[in-house]
């Protein structure tokens, strides 16, 4: 089987990894945000709304942790990552099931991966909440994560 493949069906080291992820597309009216649901060193699995076609090449924005030694701090950083869509499935809801595989990964990126998936330090506390305030016309959506200090929120 090509190392690309993500199939949901292997024996893959995934954790769960409930959080917001970017798609970019390379038509930009297709952009879209999506929920992710779990994540490995070689893809992850999310649910949208909108509808992916298999062999789609996307770039997926992943928020990951910096890595010690290579960036400083621990807050979660946005990895655009180059991927393409392998697995599809229709969920009852009327959402689609999206598995992606990631393509081309920098040693860095891997590094971030692996510390995830081997550790699931820290994302896997992290969360996108929505956040109301007097005098802000609308909901602000954020990063929010558990941390020594208290609350990061990004």
């Amino acid at each position: 089987m090509n190392e690309l493949a993500f199939d949901r069906r292997e024996n893959r080291d995934r954790v769960v990894y409930q959080t917001r992820v970017r798609l970019l597309t390379f038509n930009p009216s297709r952009d879209t945000w999506v929920q992710a649901e779990n994540l490995s060193e070689t893809g992850m699995f999310a649910t949208t709304g909108e509808p992916f076609s298999m062999g789609d090449e996307l770039l997926v924005d992943v928020p990951l942790p910096k890595m010690d030694g290579v960036e400083p701090g621990m807050d979660p950083v946005s990895r655009a990552m180059r991927g393409r869509v392998v697995w599809l499935e229709k969920e009852d809801n009327g959402l689609a099931g999206v598995g992606i595989a990631f393509l081309e990964l920098c040693a860095t990126d891997r590094k971030a991966l692996r510390a995830v998936v081997e550790d699931g330090r820290p994302m896997d506390k992290a969360r996108c909440i929505t956040i109301s305030m007097p005098g802000v016309p609308g909901d602000v959506r954020a990063w929010a994560m558990p941390s020594p200090e208290g609350l990061l929120i990004s």
